[in-house]
C-alpha cells in the first residue's frame, strides 16, 4: 500500500503526479489481505521529494486506549492465581473479591478496588502499610487485542499503604514502530531469454525495471538510444529497431515497465545488455502492517457490520495523518478460489499474461458485473455447434485445417521432425521414388541379393571411404586423442602439459609438453627395480626457465633431492632401489653440455644452470654472476666463461660461501673458464668450490 505524504497540504494523494486526495479505507479494501506492504514517500506540491527517515515514523491501527470487555483475566500475587471474566458486570467488585479470596492478600489485611478512568483502570490500594510484591496479570480469550498493565502508583512502606495500578483496555490492530523500517530499494533494470532462438526459432527477451523509478530515468540496451522507463511498445521497438538492422519483430508491454521483445528473424540473438542508464530512485521507506487473526475477526460485529477503527501516521508526537476507518469483509475471498486475492507488489492479478495494477480500470467488454457475479451479456454467444450449456467438442465439429498444428490423416505435410518413440509406422507400401521410405521386405530382399555380399573379403574399398568418416587414425600419420593399449604393451604414455605433475606407481613414460618450467614427482612408494622415465615431448628444456626438474615423492635421487633435464627432447630414466629412493640409468642433463649466454651486467644462476655453460658478454662491461643460496645439489656444477673483455666475477649472495685459490672469483682473461661445484647445499649455509683461470 503506497502512502504518498504531500507535505504542504498534509494529506496522502493518489499519485506522484496526481493530487487527487485518497483515503486509508479505500487502499486498504483494495489491498484485501492481512499482511499490508506499506510504502511511504513524501512529496510537495512543487514534485519534489524529501528523503525519510528509517527511525522516524509510526502507523497505529485500531482502537488502542478503549476499555477491555472480553476475555479471561487472571490475577497472580505470591503464588496463588485468580480468574475473573472481564465480559459480566460489576468488574470492581469481582476483581476486589477474587484478591481478597487470596489467603496471602487477605493474611497482608485485605485489599480494596477503586474504579479508574470509567473502568479502563483500576486501583488496587493494600488496606495495612508495607511493603508488597507486585500483582501480575494476563488476558486469555479475548476477541479484542488485548492489553494488560499493572503498575505501581504508590510504594509501601512501615507507614505507608502500598497502591497498584491495573489497566485494561484494547491494543492496536496492527502497527509499525520506528524500528520497522527500511528504506526502499534502488531501480534496477532486469534482462531475460524467455525464448531461446534457434535456427527454426525466433528468439523472445523480456526487458524489465523494478522499484518505481523517479519521473526522467531511462535506460539503455546494449548501445541503443536511451529508453524512457515510460516508453511505450512502440517507441521500444523503434529504438531496437535502430540498434539492430530492423531485426525486431514485435514489442509488447506486458506490465508496468515491462517489455516483450520478439525478433524478426530465426536463430541464437546476441544477447542484450544492460548498458549506462539512468534510473533514479524516489525516495521512500518500507514495512509490513501485519492484522492478527484476532484482530480481523474482531473488525467486523457479529452482526456483519464493520467496527470503526482508527488509523495515524505519525512522527514523534507530530501526527502527520489521521483518518476514522473500517475494515469491509477482511481477507475477503475470491469466489471458487482457494487462496485470498493477495498482491505482494503493484500488480495485483494478469489478464491474457498482461499485468493488472492496483486502481487500474480494467474494460469488460461482453461481461457485466452486479456487484457479485461476472456474466456474459444477454447478446452473447448462445449456442456452440447448436448446442447450449457446456459444450464439449465432438468428432465433426472442426476440420484439421482449424485446428493449430494438427496432421489432416487424409494427407499432409510435416513440417517437423515426427519422433515415433518406440512406436511402429505400419502398412506402410512399398517405396518407389529416391525419397520414399522402404518397406522391410524391400530391405530384407536387397539383403540376400549379391548387391550387400560381394563386397566380402574385398579390400579395395570400392566406396572411397576414409578414416576420418569411420573416426579412425590414417596411416599417413595424425594425432591420437587418448591412450593406446595392446597386448604387448601393459602401459602406455602419459602427457601432461601441467607445471607440475605427480606420476602414479602405474606408468612407465611422462611426456612432458609443457612450455615453462616444470616438475614431475615420481611414483609414490615405488617396488624396488620400478622403472619410469620423463622425457622432454616438445624440446623446450634446453630454453632458459624451461627446464624440467624431477623430484622423488620422498626419499632421494642418487642421494640428492632433485634431478634436472635441461636438453631439448632430452630423457632421463630412473630405477627405484628400494621404496622411496631412486637411481638414474641414464639422464637427459647429463649427456651434453648446454650454453645460457648472458649480454648484461648482471645475472643470477638458477637450478636450471646445473650443466650448462654460462657464456657471459658484456663487452667492454663489467659483469656481475650471483650464487644463490640453495641452488643446486651437492656434486653438481655449472660452468662459467668469459666471451667479452669486461670482467667477469662471481658474487655470492647472503647465507653462501665461494672456497677459490687466494679468494680470487674473477675470470682472468678473454675466454677464461671457471667451474663451481656444490659442495653443500643447506639453507643459509651452502658452499661452493670455484675453480679455474681466475684473478683477484
Amino acid at each position: 500500500m503506497r502512502l504518498i505524504y504531500n507535505t504542504d497540504s498534509s494529506r496522502l494523494q493518489k499519485g506522484f503526479d496526481d493530487t487527487t486526495p485518497v483515503t486509508i479505507s479505500e487502499m486498504l479494501r483494495a489491498e484485501r489481505t492481512a499482511e499490508v506492504p506499506l510504502e511511504l514517500f513524501l512529496v510537495d506540491n512543487d514534485g519534489g521529494y524529501d528523503t525519510p527517515g528509517t527511525s522516524d515514523y509510526e502507523v497505529v491501527l485500531g482502537r488502542a486506549g478503549q476499555k477491555l470487555n472480553t476475555g479471561i483475566l487472571t490475577l497472580t500475587w505470591t503464588g496463588t492465581t485468580e480468574a475473573i471474566d472481564l465480559s459480566k458486570p460489576k468488574l470492581r467488585e469481582r476483581i476486589e473479591a477474587a484478591l481478597n479470596a487470596v489467603s496471602e492478600v487477605d493474611t497482608a489485611g485485605g485489599v480494596d478496588v477503586e474504579t479508574l478512568d470509567s473502568g479502563r483502570a483500576y486501583s488496587i490500594t493494600f488496606r495495612s502499610a508495607g511493603s508488597r510484591a507486585a500483582i501480575t496479570a494476563s488476558v486469555a480469550e479475548s476477541i479484542q487485542p488485548a492489553g494488560v498493565y499493572l503498575s505501581e502508583a504508590t510504594a509501601g512502606n512501615g507507614s505507608t499503604k502500598e497502591v497498584q495500578i491495573l489497566t485494561l483496555e484494547e491494543a492496536a490492530l496492527a502497527e509499525v514502530t520506528t524500528s520497522g523500517w527500511s528504506a526502499n530499494s534502488a531501480p534496477a533494470l532486469a534482462i531475460s531469454t524467455i525464448v531461446e532462438g534457434t535456427a527454426s526459432t525466433r528468439e523472445v527477451v523480456e526487458v524489465s525495471v523494478s522499484n518505481d523509478p523517479a519521473p526522467g530515468s531511462f535506460f539503455v540496451l546494449s548501445d541503443s538510444q536511451p529508453i524512457s522507463t515510460e516508453a511505450t511498445a512502440a517507441q521500444v521497438k523503434a529504438t531496437l529497431n535502430t540498434l539492430l538492422s530492423d531485426d525486431i519483430g514485435s514489442v509488447k508491454k506486458t506490465g508496468l515497465r515491462k517489455w516483450q521483445i520478439t525478433y524478426a528473424s530465426n536463430g541464437d540473438k546476441t544477447a542484450l545488455s544492460a548498458g549506462s542508464g539512468n534510473l533514479v530512485k524516489r525516495p521512500a521507506v518500507t514495512a509490513t502492517l501485519a492484522l492478527t487473526t484476532t484482530g480481523l475477526a474482531y473488525a467486523a460485529k457479529e452482526d456483519g457490520t464493520p467496527l470503526p477503527l482508527g488509523f495515524t501516521l505519525r512522527k514523534g508526537e507530530e501526527v502527520y495523518y489521521q483518518e476514522d476507518i473500517t475494515l469491509l469483509e477482511p481477507a475477503a475471498e475470491l469466489t471458487s478460489s482457494s487462496a485470498p486475492l493477495s498482491p505482494t507488489g503493484s500488480t495485483v492479478f494478469k489478464l491474457d499474461g498482461t499485468d493488472v495494477a492496483q486502481l487500474e480500470n480494467v474494460a469488460l467488454t461482453g461481461l457485466s458485473y452486479d456487484g457479485t457475479t461476472l456474466s456474459r451479456d444477454a447478446s452473447d454467444v448462445a449456442s456452440v455447434f447448436g448446442r447450449t450449456g457446456a459444450v464439449t467438442a465432438t468428432s465433426g465439429d472442426y476440420t484439421a485445417a482449424q485446428v493449430t498444428n494438427a496432421l489432416d490423416k487424409t494427407g499432409d505435410t510435416m513440417s517437423g521432425a515426427l519422433a515415433m518413440g518406440t512406436n511402429k509406422l505400419t502398412g506402410v507400401g512399398d517405396g518407389t521414388d529416391a525419397q520414399d521410405a522402404v518397406t522391410k521386405t524391400q530391405l530384407d530382399a536387397k539383403a540376400s541379393s549379391s548387391d550387400l555380399t560381394s563386397h566380402t573379403g574385398s579390400t579395395s574399398n570400392p566406396h572411397s571411404v576414409t578414416a576420418a568418416q569411420v573416426s579412425a587414425l590414417p596411416l599417413a600419420g595424425g594425432t591420437l586423442t587418448g591412450a593406446v593399449t595392446t597386448a604387448a604393451m601393459v602401459h602406455g604414455i602419459t602427457s601432461t602439459s601441467s607445471s607440475s605433475y605427480s606420476a602414479t606407481g602405474s606408468e612407465r613414460v611422462i611426456a612432458v609438453n609443457y612450455s615453462g618450467a616444470a616438475t614431475v614427482y615420481l611414483p609414490a612408494s615405488p617396488t624396488a627395480g620400478q622403472v619410469i622415465t620423463v622425457v622432454d615431448y616438445y624440446g623446450y628444456a634446453s630454453t632458459s626457465g624451461y627446464e624440467i626438474t624431477v623430484r622423488p615423492y620422498s626419499g632421494t635421487i642418487e642421494g640428492r633431492t632433485s634431478a634436472v633435464i635441461n636438453i631439448a627432447y632430452g630423457s632421463s630414466t630412473f630405477i627405484a632401489d628400494s621404496s622411496s629412493n631412486w637411481q638414474i640409468l641414464s639422464s637427459g642433463s647429463k649427456t651434453r653440455l648446454t650454453k645460457n649466454d648472458q649480454t648484461g651486467t648482471t645475472y643470477t644462476l638458477t637450478a636450471g644452470d646445473v650443466n650448462r655453460i654460462i657464456r657471459v658478454n658484456a663487452g667492454a662491461s663489467d659483469h656481475t654472476l650471483t650464487v644463490p643460496d640453495n641452488l643446486i645439489d651437492e656434486g653438481e656444477s655449472i660452468n662459467v666463461i668469459r666471451i667479452g673483455t669486461g670482467n667477469v666475477e662471481l658474487s655470492a649472495a647472503s647465507g653462501v660461501t665461494i672456497n677459490s685459490v687466494g679468494s680470487r672469483k674473477k675470470l682472468a682473461n678473454q675466454y677464461s673458464a671457471a667451474t663451481l661445484v656444490c659442495i653443500t647445499k643447506s639453507s643459509g649455509a651452502s658452499v661452493f668450490d670455484l675453480i679455474g683461470d681466475l684473478k683477484a
